[in-house]
């Protein structure tokens, strides 16, 4: 095998090799590049740019999105420019890469130079017809070459079959004549005897040329277009965030905005559409005061919205802070207070367990009551704060010795054979406090459960009187007091909410979860 380059070839040489790819002489030519394969690359490169370009209108490209973006392009842009550069060549070229076959040689001619062989160094040809579905597709030809195997297609099985016998014959007389030693006829069939130069190797250099510019080119092409397209798709994000907080119209919508889009274009109208939600919430609840209204809850109340207006924290923390140590001896203070033989003790009714799940349900209700007219994205009532808040706090402190209740199974009983439970009252101290302001709002009340209250059972035990029953009572004792401290925080949720001039909502209590069963009740004595 031996190699030539292109600027080696003498004029003549050049004219009997295109002489050769014409075919008006002894030769068989197979086009070994389609470029149309070439097109087809540019034109998917160019389909992604398009998408690209597409893709940055959505909402802001994380880190990842961007480097996948990124190593795509670049690689697009390779071959886009590959495929521009060798189009331009093979447009021009005098000489198009080809496999040729002449009495003499089996010439490879590619980007760079030409290899040659000796027809005597090709072992082997065959052919072999390939077919799609029982439809002739094309028909493959592989030339083993010294070690090298060479495959070429032709769509016509006549032509292929003819330049199969072709070569066949070529190779025949060549290897005859190089038997006799016949020069004239070997130096007849030589196209190169004018360029003595062959080199050992392929020629280097010119085909490495194109691929190092592809290279630059498109490495610098796709740093400029990501440039572009990631400024594109901060805009589409600006406008498509934008277009979210207007539709949805909420103080968090405007104010996510802001602060994912600080430097965004429609900062200054986030600002003044939250101020707007700000002034529609404090004038709704301006209009939503009723009669009860106390008029120091009622400023405190806009001072807190406009301190939400000003700082943008929204939230309002409510903490709980309660009092509630059961006398060890309650049971014998209550029978000897309301003269009475039986009384139930509290157990664990009262634990620390058991009180922060009735404040989770008051603060519910709280937040519902506040929801009613002022959007929790405007005032939220939370148990949580990382920044200076607005602070609710109630302090609350649980009288267990301020009445008693019996179940109504036993009213027809005597006092002296009832089993009563102790009654509880609540002393409730609030205090609502705006950061770096001295004047607080504070109030405070006791409130009671009702004189009658209802709570769910387990039991359908219909006596009145007697050990059994009191152990019924015993058992039940946590549903009978969780609806008994829901009743109280009902009559100071309502209270409040009375102050603060917000119309009570008609929410049904929730003492927690319930069972199927009778709803028997209890009466204050």
């Amino acid at each position: 095998m031996s190699y030539l380059r292109f600027d080696s070839l003498t004029g003549e040489t050049r004219s009997r090799l295109l002489l050769r790819l014409t075919g008006k002489t002894d030769s068989v030519v197979f086009n070994c590049l389609d470029i149309r394969s070439y097109y087809g690359a540019i034109a998917g490169a160019l389909v992604w740019f398009g998408l690209l370009l597409v893709l940055t209108n959505s909402y802001l490209w994380g880190g990842f999105q961007i480097a996948i973006f990124g190593i795509i392009s670049v690689l697009a842009s390779f071959v886009l420019f590959y495929g521009i550069i060798t189009v331009a060549r093979l447009r021009f070229a005098r000489l198009k890469p080809c496999l040729l076959v002449t009495p003499h040689y089996v010439v490879d001619i590619y980007s760079g130079g030409l290899r040659l062989w000796d027809l005597e160094q090709l072992v082997d040809v065959s052919i072999s017809h390939r077919y799609r579905n029982g439809q002739y597709r094309n028909t493959e030809i592989k030339l083993t070459v010294d070690g090298t195997v060479k495959v070429v297609a032709m769509p016509n099985i006549d032509d292929a079959e003819e330049a199969l016998e072709r070569i066949g014959q070529y190779r025949k007389l060549f290897i005859e004549a190089s038997v006799r030693n016949d020069i004239a006829y070997i130096n007849s069939n030589d196209d190169f005897t004018d360029n003595p130069n062959f080199l050992k190797d392929s020629p280097r250099g010119f085909g490495l040329l194109p691929n190092a510019l592809c290279g630059i080119l498109a490495l610098i092409f796709a740093i400029g277009l990501m440039a572009c397209v990631i400024s594109l798709n901060k805009y589409f994000d600006d406008k498509k965030s934008w277009e979210t907080a207007q539709s949805i119209n909420r103080a968090s919508g405007y104010r996510n905005y802001s602060q994912t889009h600080p430097h965004g274009r429609w900062t200054g109208e986030a600002d003044q559409a939250l101020q707007s939600l700000y002034d529609a919430a404090e004038q709704k609840y301006k209009m939503a005061l009723t009669s009860g209204v106390d008029p120091k809850a009622a400023a405190i109340v806009s001072d807190i919205l406009q301190y939400a207006r000003t700082t943008g924290n929204f939230r309002a923390h409510l903490t709980f802070v309660r009092h509630n140590d059961v006398p060890t001896n309650l049971a014998d203070e209550i029978k000897k207070e309301f003269n009475v033989k039986n009384v139930l003790p509290l157990g664990d009714t009262f634990s620390a367990e058991r009180m922060e799940q009735r404040q989770v349900r008051l603060k519910g209700v709280i937040s519902d009551a506040f929801k009613q007219v002022i959007p929790d994205d405007i005032l939220e009532i939370s148990d949580e704060c990382t920044v200076d808040c607005v602070n609710i706090a109630v302090n609350y402190e649980i009288n267990f010795k301020n009445s008693i209740y019996f179940d109504v199974r036993q009213n027809a009983i005597p006092d002296t054979e009832k089993t009563f439970n102790p009654g509880i009252s609540i002393n409730w101290n609030l205090r609502i406090s705006i950061p770096n302001r001295s004047e607080e709002y504070r109030f405070e009340l006791t409130s009671l459960p009702a004189d009658e209250i209802s709570y769910d059972s387990e039991s359908d035990v219909t006596a009145n009187t007697g050990q059994d029953f009191a152990n019924v009572l015993n058992a039940e004792k946590d549903s009978i007091y969780d609806s008994m401290v829901a009743s109280s925080f009902d009559d100071f949720r309502t209270r409040l909410v009375s102050r603060l001039g917000i119309e009570v909502l008609q929410t049904s209590r929730d003492p927690g979860p319930s069972v199927a069963g009778p709803t028997p009740s209890f009466r204050k004595k």
